[in-house]
């Protein structure tokens, strides 16, 4: 673990900062609020306009997001029916259509690394100091349409992560955690507008 760790901070001091692959997976994810009445549930594609992701790579990574929300969804328990678009949304129907703003994860030095590493001859490092920092940003738009295309309501949310990372902690050698906050952002988005679509009682 300690050689891995050492690899991986030499290739991010060439480099200043290393970003991390953020793909489009996500765990469980628990929405919080009563379920949604009953009615169909459309989601549109997700779109992620994070300028720091190349355009070419976002529609692999929106591809990969579409299909993890819409299974999350549907194993949330709080619709009864979820479809994607393209499709013909009528009557009760919903739709819902997230764009992601930020979405992204880096790995960085940790800035007492060097100096407190050489000051105690390395024992900072062995003692379990931090030697990277872990970061993730989220941050997203949920709008939810009648079938005619007019918006009913738009929630936001955001979430900012930041870890210190010793040799001895599991992500040490590995890919840190990115797909748990991104998980419990969306939950908190759905959950918003969970709650929303039932105090309105249903789109008119």
């Amino acid at each position: 673990m300690p050689v891995l760790m050492a690899m991986g901070i030499l290739a991010i001091i060439a480099g200043g900062c290393a970003t991390i692959p953020v793909g489009g997976g996500l765990g469980p994810v628990h929405v919080v609020g009563a379920p949604v009445p009953p009615r169909r549930v459309w989601l549109a594609g997700v779109k992620v306009v994070d300028p720091d992701i190349p355009a070419e790579g976002r529609p692999v990574i929106e591809d990969a997001l579409t299909v993890s929300l819409k299974e999350a969804m549907a194993k949330s328990g709080q619709f009864q029916e979820v479809r994607l678009l393209p499709g013909v949304p009528a009557g009760n129907d919903i739709i819902f259509r997230l764009t992601m703003e930020r979405y992204h994860a880096t790995r960085r030095v940790h800035p007492a690394y060097f100096p407190l590493a050489i000051l105690t001859l390395t024992v900072y490092i062995w003692a379990g100091g931090p030697v990277v920092v872990d970061r993730t940003e989220y941050a997203g738009t949920l709008t939810v349409e009648r079938p005619d295309g007019s918006t009913q309501l738009t929630v936001t949310s955001e979430l900012n992560s930041r870890k210190n990372i010793s040799i001895w902690e599991p992500e040490s050698s590995g890919m840190p955690d990115i797909i748990s906050p991104r998980s419990t952002m969306i939950a908190d988005l759905l959950g918003k507008a969970c709650a929303q679509i039932e105090q309105a009682g249903g789109p008119p």
